[in-house]
């Protein structure tokens, strides 16, 4: 339970008391939805671990099947959605997302698998040496490198209430998954600024040679121009490499990634 309103965690409490296999933990507050995953893994103690949303649009029905798989030798065994039940928008923001993280990491995933899986106690222990504080489980999936293997199943509508990921959520987790999980976009910002280089050389040479035919560029809005850009640029990439220095800050203070309150 990662404080949730809704009194999660009475309801954990209640099934442990019927039944005492079943335990539950309570972090001390939200740390957001990939911390709560790894929690979650870092308590578990079987031999699989089975790890899903609690909103129901991933059947939990599906689960013993899953298990099978993983029985039979899959060490990781991902969910596939058939005909995902999210709003159009939130659609289109997954395919954006999705593409931008191809391009920039050239990382592929499949847009139809979520955190719906089953993995062997071997993942479970490597995914727990990860100490990194943006994650992403599937990114970390992805690192680890067991080849997966995939159950494909219906995604349902939502059981009750809503996504707790607002659209000002959804921009800030896809910013730390393409910023923070590879520094492609530094290298992007390196090329820009060679090909910026070459180009105000070129337009250098360009406007002397004019000056020497007598025929200068007349007026300075070229240069005003040249300079808004350049400033732009300029400012863009102080900002994406602070943003970078900001979460080498986070990591380096070597806080706890979550901490529990309560455990049954």
């Amino acid at each position: 339970d990662d404080r949730s309103p809704k009194g999660d965690w009475e309801k954990i409490q209640a099934i442990h008391q019927r039944d005492p296999r079943f335990r539950g933990i309570q972090l001390s507050r939200n740390f957001g939805q990939h911390l709560a995953i790894t929690a979650g893994l870092s308590e578990a103690q079987g031999q699989y671990v089975a790890v899903m949303d609690c909103d129901l649009q991933d059947p939990p029905e599906v689960l013993p099947k899953m298990l099978e798989m993983a029985e039979a030798g899959n060490k990781v065994v991902l969910g596939r959605r058939q005909g995902k039940k999210h709003s159009p928008l939130r659609k289109t923001q997954a395919a954006v997302y999705s593409f931008l993280v191809r391009r920039l990491s050239g990382l592929r995933f499949d847009q139809s698998v979520g955190t719906l899986s089953v993995l062997h106690r071997q993942v479970v222990d490597g995914f727990n040496q990860f100490m990194d504080c943006d994650r992403h489980y599937l990114y970390i999936l992805n690192w680890l490198g067991f080849d997966p293997t995939f159950y494909e199943y219906k995604h349902k509508e939502r059981f009750s209430g809503k996504s707790s990921y607002s659209l000002v959520g959804l921009v800030r987790h896809a910013v730390s998954g393409l910023l923070f999980q590879t520094t492609v976009l530094l290298r992007y910002m390196i090329y820009l600024g060679f090909l910026i280089t070459i180009m105000g050389m070129s337009l250098a040479g360009y406007f002397v040679y004019l000056y020497m035919q007598n025929t200068p560029p007349a007026g300075w809005t070229s240069l005003v121009v040249i300079m808004l850009v350049l400033g732009g640029f300029t400012i863009a990439c102080l900002g994406v490499v602070g943003l970078y220095v900001g979460r080498i800050f986070y990591q380096v203070r070597q806080r706890p990634l979550f901490v529990i309150d309560k455990r049954v």
